[in-house]
């Protein structure tokens, strides 16, 4: 009598199972089931007891995982032991063929098919941690820092975008533009990339800038960006102040600390600083010329040529009441190299300003400390005059349309 084929032998997998019948073992022996799929319909009945004695699963799971893992393939073709409490366990063994080398690990919660079990091998290419730019040399870096440059601005017809403090936190900078679309920080954005090109490029970048600020927001914008003395040669090329002229006394008996800003010039003497008019930047009070029509022929009232004519009348009307700030701006400007010296070494103590908008005449205080002027071979015993004389001063071409008092500290 022939031998009865063994039921362990199956389609080249081979099963044993002690399983009643209907179970997931039982299945095994009627159709060909990779162990891994084995091992997860095991682990489902098993966890079914698991989670009536202790509620959770979990640690079962990975006792299986682990033990999966860990085990040689050649292993699997043993049969489990028993499992306590009548709980019937299976095992199985893969005839391994010469194709397949490992088996992927499953997933916690996977449900695993025989088209996912074999793995493949990703190779992850790590990201470069700095920027290719930072590999050019100097010079390539530098050349692309004098591209970078920001526009030029001059005067009132000309005026920079008026930099304003925060008012909200839905702007990202402390100072940003009051006007985003007209911006004068077009590449500031470049000195927040790193810590490297921002040390290379925030110098360049702050001594070819534009800023205007409203009066009021002078000194903290001189506190927050030049607030050291190592800050001095770091000054814009252009700094513009709006100043707006007041219809009242007032404004004469206001003082303005000029000192900071002569400071930042005699560290840097390619640093300009200018008031414009206020009322002339913003177009404040400008004449509202509307295209309104004749009610008998329909032509405009005003033509071309007298729109421009009213404007240009405006215009003169504030440049007359705004007469005494190109005094006031030719002063700041002085770049005589004795007045810039004796700025920088603290020889003179203070330089102050108050604008007389009634009489249209700005006046100088300039401050000198206690032991008195600076004295040398060349000024000394010549007075007051003669000082204003060595440093240029007195040759001035505004020095008729401004008053200059001079005091000591005491």
């Amino acid at each position: 009598m022939a031998p009865t084929p063994s039921p362990l032998a199956c389609n080249g997998l081979f099963h044993y199972c002690g399983c009643s019948s209907g179970s997931s073992a039982d299945r095994a022996l009627r159709e060909p089931v990779h162990p891994v799929r084995i091992y997860e319909e095991a682990y489902r009945g098993l966890a079914t007891l698991e989670t009536r004695r202790s509620g959770s699963p979990s640690c079962f799971r990975k006792r299986l995982v682990r033990a999966f893992i860990q085990t040689p393939i050649e292993s699997h073709t043993s049969t489990m032991p028993a499992t306590t409490r009548g709980v019937k366990r299976c095992c199985a063994a893969a005839d391994v063929g010469s194709n397949t080398d490992s088996l992927s690990r499953p997933r916690k919660n996977a449900r695993t098919s025989m088209n996912s079990i074999p793995s493949k091998s990703i190779s992850y290419e790590s990201k470069p941690t700095t920027s290719k730019f930072l590999e050019f040399p100097a010079e390539i870096r530098n050349r692309i820092y004098d591209f970078a440059k920001e526009q030029s601005y001059e005067g009132w017809w000309n005026p920079v975008p008026l930099l304003s403090r925060r008012q909200s936190d839905q702007s990202p900078s402390p100072w940003p533009i009051k006007h985003p679309h007209s911006s004068a920080r077009n590449y500031f954005g470049l000195t927040q990339v790193c810590k490297q090109i921002r040390t290379e490029y925030r110098p360049l970048w702050m001594r070819n800038s534009s800023v205007r600020v409203k009066l009021e927001a002078l000194r903290l914008w001189m506190w927050v960006f030049y607030a050291g003395k190592h800050q001095h040669q770091n000054a814009p090329q252009l700094l513009q102040i709006s100043w707006a002229n007041e219809d009242d006394s007032s404004s004469s008996e206001r003082m303005l600390d000029l000192t900071p800003l002569i400071q930042l010039r005699a560290h840097r003497p390619t640093f300009t600083v200018e008031f414009v008019a206020d009322a002339l930047v913003e177009g404040l009070g400008r004449p509202l010329v509307s295209g309104e029509l004749c009610s008998v022929s329909g032509e405009p009232l005003l033509t071309q040529e007298d729109r421009q004519a009213k404007y240009d009348d405006w215009i003169l009307m504030q440049e007359a009441e705004h007469s005494y700030l190109p005094a006031l701006n030719e002063f700041l400007a002085h770049d005589n190299a004795r007045w810039l010296s004796h700025i920088r070494d603290h020889k003179v103590c203070r330089v102050n300003c108050t604008i007389d908008s009634w009489f249209s005449k700005p006046t100088v205080f300039i401050r000198f400390p206690t032991d008195g002027m600076p004295k040398d071979d060349e000024n000394q015993g010549e007075g007051i005059r003669g000082y204003l004389k060595k440093v240029g001063i007195l040759d001035l071409p505004a020095y008729q349309e401004l008053g200059v008092e001079v005091s000591f500290k005491v």
